[in-house]
Formats: structure tokens, C-alpha cells, sequence
């Protein structure tokens, strides 16, 4: 049966509610009986209608189509539909209906039925559609017995007698599947499932003499076992954009309030959804779900692998270069998608042809990255290699594979560390399995309140940190480039209590070797102070960003020195004291700038962030404060860093305040604003709130070029970026 969708008030859906429908009973034999009683009353062929808060859903009846009928006490028969305005169905009775018979009806027929009182009826575990539609056979439709007038009792009668009025038995649920992440826009929807923690689809029997019109408990089912539904999807429409324009996929369910998972299956991966609470689902009525494949934490790529094994010459060849002795390569490519990368100094990367191996050094704070192009995932890396012992005999560390033994990896690329100060490890050879799945890590974290609008990203890398025996296990990182290819933009996150939470996210600009901004949100109960305290100070050896190529992080100017100015923290240690993990983030060399020391770091800017602070930790459940630290380079300065170079020194910084409020189904309802900006110099006797310092989102975005907090609502962000108030 095929379905046609009407946007319609629910009020007018409702109305539709109940089928109306006119159905025939076929004797398929030669000797058919005289007395025929014809049923109708569906002028327009409606077969099943359903009910939702913004539209209804009706299905026609179509060739084919078969109830079940039962008269009185006879055994059930079926009867065919003739299809046509009006739809009807004729009853065959020798001797004729007698008055006050009770007929009874039921979609659809099923020749193993005993009786009215034990119609044995199904909701498909294993549903399908076609495309878009609908397919109402899943849907067990039961009438209230029907009486037969004493005028029509005895004889033949031709003439429409009345109508049977079908009752949906069963909910529907209504996935519109969408992706915010272009990349998965060009997979193939194959099916949806539902598994749910209590039975929601199976055979079940029902008396249904006992049924009364329009009376939900005389209408309620029961018996059914599965807790597994699967609706295969034929033809599926291309994946949207956006919910509105989604294309959906139906499921029809027993009523009722479950728990549960629901899977997307595409012809590339599958998506899990855990329902984030209990669902109630009403019978007769559809209740709908936009399902964002791009906001999946997961996803689980089912396309087909490849593996690619090379030795570092034949690595070095393939890219037409003559390996010389001694000589630093710093990027290895493994075929199209696999790059190899070093992330150390001096001998890191260095070719030594007796052995034909490319070194990783200790001392060198060295790391080995394998990564992948984006769009592929990794799943797991062999890589062949000799320790070589240092001076006295030290044997370096490396936390990654043993040489020769493949290692099960994630994401999009692995990072494993030399470490212990001496010694290096010679790779000769490197073999990494991998898969395409269309996968863009991370990317949901640029779309949060607290983000500047940040366009055209393409996820690079992804990787794993972990900060000494920290209990709450390993953090993730994802870094994006930019169509700018002098900026990148990297994500920090952290476990606590088993939740992924985000610490900030940054922007660094290659050639000012510096931060432009770092955002991140501030809430007393999710970001607990636990009292960490300061994990450790800016240093060469901990603090490089495992993110961010080391070439565009400066150690920054001496602390306390001649300089005048100290590494000054965009995301303060104090607002991260929930794991010594986050906190030992927030001194990477990407989350620092050059600050002038005396009365600015130490005296208004230390002041606001205590204020920033207290006011986080006094947030209720339902306000949350977002932060974004930044600077600006209007006068072109710099000088030199401890690393040797150069970084440039900002003009100026600011710290601009978005404080949002949330009723309880976490819809932004008011936001307020305030934006703070100070000269990178000393401010002495100077107070963090003095009215000079203080100025409004839309002032600064105007000299940064950056639009601030781009996921709040328009309406609201529009007022409060241009006013300033007092939230702290």
C-alpha cells in the first residue's frame, strides 16, 4: 500500500484518525453464494491515517489488499478490496446477515486466525520502504464489531450498507536523517533499527469483540516479544543538510515508553544513537526524530580496508628523492592518503644510510605521527624499527608498538613518543591499515556556543594524550586546517567521571608562531574545581602542543625576565582544575602569548580572570558562561623567544563574556554579554572593571575580523554583542 503525506493541524489529523474504510469478501470458488452485502465509505480510498504535531499520514488501499471478516460465530474469512471512490468490500453469506449479527474486521488477514477473540496480528520486526514512502502494511488495523441493521437482515442487499471504521493498533516513529558534516552527504541510507530495552514489535493476539470507538484501552495491544525493529530503506533519497529537508524513514512500533539505541546504516558505516531518555510513543500517532549523522560520537566505518607496507627508502624513492646520508626528512609518504611525520628538533627525521633507517631521537623530544588524509580512519600500524642506546648505555623510551607488531589504532592519525633523554629509534619500515569512511572527527566541537564562526574546515589529524596517571585515562585532541594555510585550529578534550568534555579550542597563526584566540565554556558543575593546582610551568620539554607542528609554537619570552614579559595563559590554569589532564593543557605554548608582566598578567588581567572564575563557579544548572580570549597585533611588534626565533608580541588583549541561560529541554532562552580590552603593557594601580577597559563584542569583532560566538541564536547574539552588562 502505498502513502501520500498531507501537511495538515493536528486537530484535522486527528480527525482522520480513524480509517473509514469499505472492503469485500471474494469466495474464491464457482459456486458463490447469492446474498452479498456490500460495505463502503471511504470516498477517497484512505486506508490507514496517522496523527503527528505538525502533519498526518494516510496510505491507500490498494489491489490486493485483503481483511479479515468475521460474522457472528462463523469461522473468518477474507474479503478482497475493490479499490475506488468509493473503496468497498462485500461480505458473501448463504441465507443472508440476520439483524443485530455482529461483523467484525481486521487488517490484515492472517488464514491461521481461530477466531474474533484471538486475531493473530504482527508488527514486523523487519520493516521496509521504498524511497520516502510509507508502507502502512506494518501497521495492524482492528474495527469495533459492527451491527447489522434489521432493514438489511435476510436477503441479498448491493446497496452500501455502512461503513468500518479501522482503528491504527500500533505508534510510528519517524526518523529524518540529515548530516551537518558534508562528507557524509554522499553515503546511502540502507536501513534504520531500533533496539529498544523492552519488547516493541512481534506477533501478538487480540480479542477484538472487545473493542469500543475511540477507547485507547479497549484499543491497547499486548504479547509482542522483539526488542529489535529494522526498517530496510530501497531507493533512499540523497542525505540532506538540515532536518527540515530530510528524507525519513518510518518504523512502525508497539505504543508505548522505551529505552534504547537507534542505528543508522549506510552503505559506508553505521551510526549509534543512544536515546538520551525515555520515549513515549502513542498509538496512531507518528513521533518524529532528526537524526544528525554529523553530530555521531559513534560511528563505525563498515567500508572496505586497505593496507600499504613500504621501507623508508622505498617511501624516500617513490617521492623522486635520492636519500643522502645524514640528510633531515621531516615527511614520509606512505601512498596517497598515509603520511609519516617527526615532530622533534635537530637530528629528528635524519636519513642514516649504513642501516637505511630514519631516526627519532630522545634528546630531541621526538615523535613518530602516522597520519591519514581526511575522509580516512585509521585501524592499525606495524612499524619496524631498532633501539639504540645512548650514552652510558640508556635505553630511550617509546610508547608505541614493539618493533614488527601491529598495534590497533583510531581516528585519523597516532602520535607515540621517544622519550627518556637519550638514545634514538632507527624505522626501516612502516605498514598501516586503513579505511575510507567519510569520517570528520571533531568537527561538531566548532559548532558550540562558545566558537567564533570558523568556515571550510578540513579535520587533518586527530590523536591521543595522556598526562601521567591521570585516573580519568586518555584525552583526544583534533586539529582542522583552514583555507588559510598559515592558521590551524585545534580542539582539546578531557574524561571526567567517564564524560568527554571539551577544554578549549584555539587558533594559531604559523607566522606570528601565537594564538589569535582560545574559547572555551565555564560552568561550576560540569567543570568542578577539584583543586589540582598548577601541574607545571611553560617548558620546552612538556609544553609543545602535540597538535600543531612545532615549527608555529613559540616557548615565548623568558618568565620574570629581562624581557618584561611573562607567558601569560589565555585559558587560565585556575579555569581548568577538574583533572590534572586539563590542566596540564592549558600549558601548551598554543594557549600562552607574550604578556606584559608586571601589573597586566599579575594585576588587571589575574583579577579578571578571578572574577570570570567566581562567576562560573556560581552558575546554576541551566546557565553556562562562555569565554574568548584573544589578542590583537596592531602595531607589529615582536621579538625574540626562548627557542631561538622570534614570536610577535600582541598590541593588545581581550576577554570577551557570553553568559546564556536554558529552560529545561536546553533551548538558549536570554544571553548577556560583556567584552574587556587592555593594551599589553603595565597597568599599575589600575582595576580589571575601570570603564576604559570595558567595550562590546560588535567593537571588537570590527577590529578582529572575527565573528564571536556565531552558535547563539542570531536574535539574541545580535543584542547582546552590542551592549555591555555587568555579569560578573
Amino acid at each position: 500500500m502505498k502513502t501520500a503525506a498531507y501537511f495538515k493541524s493536528f486537530a484535522a489529523a486527528v480527525l482522520f484518525a480513524s480509517v473509514l474504510a469499505s472492503c469485500s469478501k471474494d469466495i474464491m470458488s464457482d459456486d458463490r453464494p447469492s446474498d452479498i452485502y456490500t460495505f463502503t465509505l471511504s470516498a477517497d480510498g484512505t486506508k490507514a491515517v496517522l496523527a503527528e504535531d505538525e502533519r498526518g499520514r494516510y496510505g491507500h488501499w490498494e489491489a490486493g489488499d485483503r481483511l479479515g471478516t468475521v460474522v457472528a460465530s462463523d469461522a473468518p474469512a477474507y474479503s478482497n478490496i475493490t479499490v475506488g471512490t468509493p473503496s468497498s468490500f462485500n461480505i458473501y453469506r448463504p441465507g443472508g446477515l440476520q439483524a443485530g449479527e455482529l461483523l467484525y474486521v481486521y487488517y490484515p488477514y492472517n488464514n491461521s486466525t481461530p477466531s474474533a477473540h484471538e486475531v493473530r496480528f504482527e508488527i514486523p520486526p523487519s520493516q521496509s520502504q521504498n524511497g520516502t514512502e510509507f508502507d502502512f502494511d506494518a501497521m495492524p488495523l482492528a474495527a469495533a464489531p459492527f451491527e447489522i441493521p434489521a432493514m438489511y437482515a435476510g436477503s441479498s442487499q448491493q446497496t452500501p450498507i455502512g461503513g468500518i471504521h479501522l482503528y491504527n493498533l500500533a505508534a510510528v516513529a519517524e526518523f529524518r536523517v540529515y548530516s551537518s558534516n558534508p562528507s557524509f552527504r554522499s553515503e546511502t541510507i540502507q536501513s534504520v533499527r531500533f533496539q529498544a530495552t523492552a519488547p516493541v514489535a512481534g506477533p501478538f493476539t487480540k480479542d477484538i469483540t472487545t473493542i469500543i470507538p475511540d477507547d485507547e484501552e479497549s484499543l491497547a495491544i499486548s504479547g509482542y516479544s522483539a526488542t529489535i525493529i529494522e526498517t530496510a530503506v530501497a531507493s533512499a533519497p540523497a542525505i540532506a543538510a538540515s532536518g527540515d529537508v530530510a528524507a525519513s524513514v518510518f518504523m512502525v512500533l508497539a505504543p508505548g515508553s522505551y529505552d534504547g539505541t537507534v542505528t543508522v546504516v549506510t552503505d559506508m558505516a553505521r551510526y549509534s544513537f543512544p536515546l538520551k531518555s525515555s520515549q513515549t510513543f502513542r498509538r496512531s500517532v507518528v513521533r518524529g526524530f532528526d537524526v544528525d549523522l554529523g553530530s555521531c560520537q559513534n560511528r563505525e566505518s563498515t567500508a572496505a580496508t586497505t593496507t600499504v607496507s613500504k621501507t623508508i627508502v622505498e617511501m624516500l624513492n617513490g617521492a623522486g628523492i635520492t636519500p643522502e646520508n645524514g640528510v633531515k626528512y621531516e615527511v614520509l609518504r606512505l601512498d596517497d592518503v598515509i603520511t609519516v611525520e617527526t615532530n622533534g628538533y635537530n637530528n629528528c627525521g635524519k636519513f642514516y644510510n649504513s642501516g637505511k633507517n630514519w631516526r627519532i631521537y630522545a634528546a630531541d623530544y621526538g615523535n613518530i605521527k602516522i597520519k591519514a588524509a581526511p575522509g580516512y580512519e585509521l585501524q592499525s600500524v606495524t612499524l619496524t624499527y631498532t633501539v639504540n642506546k645512548g650514552t652510558g648505555s640508556v635505553v630511550p623510551s617509546f610508547d608505541g608498538p614493539a618493533s614488527g607488531t601491529a598495534q590497533t589504532v583510531s581516528g585519523c592519525s597516532v602520535t607515540w613518543h621517544v622519550g627518556n633523554k637519550l638514545g634514538n629509534l632507527a624505522f626501516t619500515k612502516v605498514s598501516v591499515t586503513y579505511v575510507y569512511s567519510g569520517f570528520v572527527p571533531g568537527r561538531g566541537f566548532l559548532d558550540c556556543n562558545e566558537m567564533p564562526a570558523v568556515e571550510s574546515v578540513v579535520a587533518t589529524a586527530t590523536g591521543n594524550e595522556t598526562f601521567g596517571d591521570d585516573e580519568n585515562g586518555t584525552s583526544v585532541w583534533h586539529e582542522f586546517d583552514l583555507p588559510d594555510p598559515d592558521l590551524k585550529v585545534v580542539t582539546h578534550t578531557f574524561l571526567y567521571n567517564g564524560r568527554k568534555l571539551r577544554n578549549y579550542t584555539t587558533m594559531v597563526d604559523k607566522n606570528r608562531r601565537c594564538a589569535l584566540w582560545v574559547a572555551c565554556p565555564m560552568h561550576g558543575v560540569t567543570y568542578i574545581d577539584n583543586n589540582i593546582g598548577r601541574t607545571g610551568k611553560f617548558d620546552e620539554k612538556t609544553s609543545y602542543d602535540p597538535a600543531i607542528p612545532a615549527s608555529w609554537q613559540s616557548s615565548g619570552s623568558t618568565e620574570g625576565g629581562s624581557s618584561g614579559y611573562d607567558r601569560g595563559h589565555l585559558c587560565a590554569s585556575n579555569d581548568r582544575q577538574t583533572t590534572y589532564g586539563a590542566n596540564c593543557q592549558t600549558f601548551y605554548f598554543t594557549n600562552q602569548v607574550p604578556q606584559w608582566a608586571n601589573s597586566f598578567n599579575s594585576g588587571v588581567w589575574s583579577s579578571l580572570e578571578g572574577a570570570v572564575q567566581s562567576k562560573a563557579a556560581s552558575l546554576t544548572a541551566r546557565d553556562t558562561l562562555y569565554v574568548v580570549s584573544g589578542t590583537l597585533f596592531e602595531d607589529g611588534d615582536s621579538g625574540p623567544s626562548n627557542d631561538g626565533g622570534t614570536v610577535a608580541r600582541p598590541s593588545h588583549m581581550y576577554k570577551l563574556l557570553m553568559l546564556c541561560s536554558f529552560d529545561s529541554s536546553g533551548t538558549m532562552t536570554a544571553a548577556r554579554s560583556a567584552a574587556y580590552i587592555y593594551e599589553n603593557k603595565a597597568h599599575t594601580g589600575k582595576n580589571y572593571s575601570d570603564a576604559a577597559y570595558k567595550t562590546t563584542i560588535d567593537a571588537i569583532e570590527q577590529r578582529t575580523g572575527f565573528n564571536f560566538f556565531a552558535a547563539v541564536p542570531s536574535g539574541l547574539q545580535e543584542t547582546a554583542e552590542s551592549q555591555f552588562n555587568n555579569i560578573l
